[in-house]
């Protein structure tokens, strides 16, 4: 470890060890799901269109990602499933009413938003989506010195073995999460 980056080194080695911790756990959950018949394509695409969240082209790309799942194809299922997660993540942020536009209300952005670390480790997102999950999303997906699968997938550069049952678990936790967390109210 180098003092040169020390909040940076100290987050990869021990946070990274609680990721570690936290996606054998998944898998367990995932594979007692699996077990019992619970978590399939049908389950799955009945519970997130019971939601009433998403819109059909939304769906349909679930539901390839689920098709591609459960036929064993994790490498197309996480590159489907992969930008699906910043789609998830910045329509449901403005669904609740978060500037996804703005980065601290300062700079406006030109092009679509974009799921950033910035915006993950603002106070407005951690105080909305959580902490914890902010710092699980940016770790997994964006960090430099971590996992950065949603820089992998863009640019190429995963491999077949990243493509795998823990990948898509922790990618497809994500989704599932934030659908959870949201909760749709008739005006």
């Amino acid at each position: 470890m180098s003092f040169d980056n020390f909040e940076n080194d100290w987050l990869r080695d021990n946070y990274g060890f609680q990721m570690d911790l936290s996606i054998k756990f998944l898998n367990a959950v995932f594979s007692e799901l699996i077990t019992k018949g619970q978590f399939n394509e049908e389950n799955v695409m009945n519970n997130v269109v019971d939601k009433q969240i998403f819109n059909a082209e939304y769906l349909l790309k679930l539901e390839a990602a689920l098709e591609r799942r459960f036929a064993g194809d994790y490498f197309s299922a996480i590159h489907i499933l992969t930008p699906l997660v910043e789609n998830t993540f910045i329509s449901l942020s403005k669904l609740v009413g978060l500037d996804t536009y703005t980065y601290n209300g300062k700079t406006v952005s030109t092009r679509n938003s974009n799921l950033s670390p910035e915006m993950l480790r603002s106070k407005e997102y951690q105080d909305t989506w959580g902490e914890d999950f902010c710092i699980m999303l940016n770790f997994f997906l964006l960090e430099p010195n971590a996992y950065r699968f949603r820089h992998k997938v863009a640019h190429g550069e995963i491999t077949m073995t990243e493509c795998n049952f823990t990948t898509f678990n922790v990618l497809f936790f994500f989704v599932i999460k934030m659908t959870l967390m949201i909760k749709v109210e008739e005006k």
